[in-house]
């Protein structure tokens, strides 16, 4: 795995099973502890993505689970150069299986924790948008899009949320649905903070015949749909249009040596660069 940084390679005499069951979208996911660092975290030992795509992926070995586990690698990396905050993915042999543990994005958070699925769940939210100074507004969201979610949202989750959905767009992940982002609520219950993101092991390929070229958060409307609904172009329009500063300060970043330099140790530099310059150009 020569896209592997040492220090990110598992080493599995340090961990073992926490004892707390884990639930996700991937089978025999387990929730495993390091015995020195005290760190947590989720092992997937990652099913066999080469049935979904024409294309084998950006890496030399002919591994399915080696290849899986490269694609969570690659975005965690990319998102750190461009300041998106992200699980942090160790990738090797566990437990007699090869596969990566995904570390904890709760680490740090004291507040209620829930994915987006569950908000629904949760009662009547603080609307920021109608809320004054003594007095407080609650609701519902109509939608589980960004538009629905938008006036529940305290502005640095706002901007979290965009570099959620730009990074999608790069990377070309179809898999964003309300299972794969986690927001922090206090106790009035108001949603305070999205959590790093996570689970992108549909990213960065190429040819998913299935998924469509869209993403399943929606920038606005309604939709139970798993994977890619959401035009990626549409997205984009809509970001750059309602937060052109923003986007412009991450299609920078993008560019900068910095993140070449990173892509191409992963070897998917020409791949995400021809998306960024695609959808700036609105083409």
């Amino acid at each position: 795995m020569g896209w592997l940084d040492e220090k990110d390679r598992i080493n599995p005499d340090e961990w073992v099973i926490s004892g707390i069951e884990g639930t996700g979208t991937t089978q025999d996911m387990l929730m495993v502890a390091n015995k020195m660092t005290k760190e947590t975290g989720f092992f997937k030992s990652i099913r066999d993505l080469s049935f979904m795509s024409s294309s084998r992926g950006f890496i030399e070995q002919n591994n399915p689970s080696q290849e899986a586990s490269y694609y969570e690698y690659a975005a965690s990396n990319l998102a750190d150069v461009l300041e998106i905050p992200c699980a942090k993915i160790l990738v090797g042999e566990l437990f007699g299986k090869t596969g990566c543990i995904s570390l904890d994005i709760r680490k740090g958070y004291n507040s209620r924790i829930v994915t987006g699925k569950h908000l629904p769940t949760c009662g009547k939210l603080l609307n920021y948008k109608q809320s004054q100074a003594g007095a407080p507004v609650f609701g519902s969201p109509v939608e589980m899009s960004f538009q629905g979610l938008l006036p529940y949202l305290p502005k640095t989750a706002e901007y979290g949320f965009v570099k959620m959905m730009y990074f999608d767009c790069i990377t070309d992940n179809p898999s964003r649905n309300s299972g794969n982002y986690m927001l922090a609520l206090d106790e009035q219950p108001a949603i305070t903070a999205l959590l790093p993101l996570y689970d992108n092991e549909f990213c960065i390929q190429e040819n998913m015949w299935f998924m469509g070229e869209g993403s399943a958060f929606y920038y606005y409307g309604n939709s139970n749909k798993p994977f890619g609904g959401f035009p990626f172009e549409e997205l984009y329009e809509n970001m750059r249009r309602d937060y052109p500063e923003l986007i412009s300060s991450l299609a920078a970043k993008a560019r900068s040596e910095d993140f070449r330099k990173a892509a191409e140790s992963l070897g998917c530099y020409d791949f995400i660069i021809e998306r960024v310059n695609r959808f700036d150009s609105g083409s």
